[in-house]
């Protein structure tokens, strides 16, 4: 009998398309392979063989570049977005939509009686919207004179989707955001390439991981840990801004419903302007 393979992957787009890559090179059987993230609990199947995938660059960019041209940038598009989510079955959705656009082309984004590509497209837009939303909620502190910090909570990965959009919008600032949940942040220095930084390592103060900035910085120029740390300032925008959002504020049409509709409060934590109102 032959037993199912189940293929292990890191929670990352790279992981999961070396996943993929392996899956189609070993001919194994396409059907008698499934893709799963590392650290999901332990199946209680039997006649199950498992084997820890390696995330190979190279392997996933070959993926990549095939789903472009096989299937369609719209399809790389939402398998990206997807390996974003938050979610423990995105890896083989995603495995078994490159298998069936691989043999659909394009015509695969419109086979929703397909389960695997239901789940993918649902979970493209999940991040498409959450990462909308914070591109309009993100609020930025000035740190020093020196940098801007921003800090999150998304239920979904999302620093590649905010690095880009604010490089885009900030090009000769320097910025960082960080994702608190997952202790990482994304890094832009001017002139140089956006970098990812996993600070799960470093000291925390006040419980809001805020001290890592100069670990960051540091660590970002090719350093060591030390240096001074740099001086937290009060942005007079900051206090602009809290005093704008009063003054515009109608008292006698005050919605609290409405206004979380619009603005959930998932996303009130790190607003200035939402402080107290939780």
């Amino acid at each position: 009998m032959k037993l199912t393979r189940i293929l292990l992957c890191q929670d990352s787009l790279e992981g999961i398309l070396s996943a993929v890559h392996e899956a189609y090179v070993s001919r194994y059987g396409l059907h008698d392979i499934r893709i799963e993230l590392m650290g999901q609990p332990a199946q209680t199947e039997m006649f199950l063989e498992y084997r820890e995938i390696v995330t190979d660059t190279s392997a996933a960019a070959k993926v990549a570049l095939a789903v472009r041209k096989k299937i369609s940038k719209r399809a790389f598009d939402m398998i990206f977005n997807a390996s974003c989510a938050n979610n423990p079955k995105k890896a083989h959705a995603i495995y078994r939509f490159i298998v069936g656009g691989f043999y659909m082309g394009a015509q695969i984004e419109n086979y929703l009686s397909e389960p695997s590509v239901q789940l993918v497209m649902q979970l493209s837009r999940q991040v498409s919207k959450e990462a909308d939303h914070l591109f309009g909620f993100l609020r930025f502190e000035d740190i020093g004179g020196k940098l801007l910090l921003a800090r999150i909570r998304p239920r979904h990965w999302l620093l590649y989707q905010l690095a880009d959009h604010f490089t885009e919008r900030f090009p000769k600032e320097r910025f960082i955001i960080c994702d608190v949940g997952r202790k990482r942040a994304c890094l832009h220095i001017p002139g140089k390439p956006v970098r990812m930084v996993d600070y799960s390592g470093m000291e925390e103060q006040d419980g809001e991981n805020i001290p890592m900035i100069d670990a960051i910085r540091v660590a970002a120029a090719g350093a060591g840990r030390g240096g001074a740390q740099m001086p937290s300032a009060k942005d007079d925008y900051e206090t602009l801004w809290k005093a704008f959002f009063r003054t515009i504020m109608i008292k006698e049409r005050e919605n609290p419903r409405c206004q979380m509709n619009m603005m959930p409060k998932r996303y009130w934590d790190y607003m200035p302007e939402m402080e107290g109102k939780k």
